[in-house]
């Protein structure tokens, strides 16, 4: 076993330490200490990694595995050689004696397509089977064009502000004229002004960052929000607001010092400031910002489908929580601990989140065909617990936890798709396990 870094200095492991863990308090031994994963990744929260030797290899209906190729740098066809690679390790495990064998085996494998994806491309890839932290790309490009268009916006108002003072800049720019400034530094005088304040707004701008980091609202975003951790994003950013405030100011800069000083400290001011532009831009302005209202508008609908959609299962004031292995081996006096307060009305057990993105995936033989499906091992009160109703046959009991094998209830969704019966059934952890019934579908997804 290894261990991190950030492990072996709260716990005080280190190298050559024995540890032991699970129900059997299996031992490990430490043989390496290793640096934190960054903040980012999806990695972050593993703190100690043991090698899963040969562990399940003959359960080809087992998929609580992934599996990674490291490619060399430049390697061309890797979607065919992952193939390649892939059916040879099969054919490895599968220990292949003959003919007969092989036919059967390629039989079996000729539907299988294998797609490359890189390692910092499956935090979009939903298709992926597996505990992989993954985000919505249409989400994220939209926030992104939102954001800029929010910017743009900002820079709109800015030069609308800044011709808003024209007739008073033009003179004060003609009297320095007068006082021997060149048109050159007074054009540089507008762009450093505009530098000055996209810093000042770029400090404010990291400030409310920082307290909103400190905020229920930061934990939102799964990232370190400290300037220290980002310090190459903090300067790209601060770079990019100066030069485009930089670039918003020249055209206004030129205006306001081509004007001849005679002119102007009498008060004479040929014609609008390319009035067409202005007008382009007002019209810009308004009709992103009327976008961006329409956006949030269809954002909040959004919202309210989720807040009120019926997810099939009793969801008000259910608290859930994660306990340790040594609370789940206790779990009858915990319960009984828990029942003795007036305000919990019952107590369900279950492994993982109700809702989650990926459970274990279980692939099966039914009726010579090959299923799979996601499978949820709860307490036998936890579907009454929710108030998920029976469609046929019955919930479980309490005898079904202290049987050898278990029972199965299967959605409606999985007893149509499979074509279940009572009478059916499908292999569990040790045996053929009978289907006690079918119960009602609910979303044990997230929206």
């Amino acid at each position: 076993m290894i261990i991190s870094r950030s492990a072996s200095e709260q716990y005080g492991l280190h190298r050559g330490d024995v540890i032991k863990i699970g129900e059997k308090y299996t031992p490990f031994e430490i043989s390496a200490v290793y640096n934190d994963f960054p903040n980012n990744s999806e990695l972050s929260n593993i703190r100690m990694l043991t090698n899963i030797g040969n562990e399940n290899t003959k359960m080809w209906n087992n998929e609580n595995y992934s599996l990674y190729f490291k490619a060399v740098n430049g390697a061309e066809n890797i979607e065919d050689q992952a193939h390649k690679i892939s059916i040879q390790i099969l054919k490895d495990i599968e220990e292949i004696e003959n003919d007969e064998d092989l036919a059967e085996f390629e039989e079996e494998i000729a539907g299988i397509h294998f797609l490359s994806i890189p390692l910092d491309k499956t935090h979009f890839y939903h298709e992926i089977h597996g505990n992989h932290i993954r985000a919505n790309k249409k989400v994220v490009y939209t926030l992104i064009i939102t954001a800029l268009i929010t910017i743009i916006l900002a820079f709109i108002n800015y030069i609308n502000f800044f011709f808003s003072q024209v007739p008073e800049k033009i003179k004060a720019m003609n009297v320095k004229k007068i006082l021997g400034c060149s048109r050159g530094s007074l054009i540089f005088s507008v762009a450093l002004e505009a530098a000055v304040h996209a810093l000042v707004a770029s400090v404010v701008a990291f400030i409310i960052v920082k307290i909103v980091s400190f905020a229920e609202i930061g934990t939102i975003i799964n990232r370190d929000l400290s300037i220290s951790t980002n310090i190459s994003t903090a300067i790209i950013t601060v770079l990019s607001v100066i030069a485009t405030a930089v670039l918003s100011s020249i055209y206004p800069a030129f205006y306001i010092t081509s004007v001849q000083p005679a002119l102007a400290l009498k008060g004479i001011i040929n014609g609008n400031p390319k009035s067409k532009l202005r007008l382009g831009l007002t019209i810009f302005q308004f009709t992103a910002s009327i976008a961006l209202i329409i956006g949030t508008l269809f954002i909040k609908e959004n919202n309210d489908y989720m807040l009120a959609k019926d997810l099939g299962f009793d969801h008000e004031n259910v608290f859930s929580t994660f306990t340790t292995q040594k609370i789940a081996n206790s779990r009858d006096a915990v319960e009984q601990s828990l029942r003795q307060n007036p305000d919990i009305l019952d107590v369900a057990w279950a492994m993982g989140n109700i809702v989650a993105i990926q459970r274990m995936g279980w692939g099966r033989k039914y009726m010579d065909k090959d299923i799979t499906f996601q499978c949820f091992p709860v307490s036998w009160n936890f579907l009454r617990f929710l108030g998920v109703e029976i469609s046929e046959g019955r919930d479980f009991t309490e005898s079904d936890e202290k049987s050898e094998n278990g029972v199965f209830i299967f959605n409606q969704n999985a007893q149509n798709a499979f074509g279940l019966n009572l009478d059916a059934k499908i292999y569990g952890h040790k045996a053929e396990t009978e289907i006690a019934g079918f119960c009602k579908d609910f979303n044990y997804k997230p929206l």
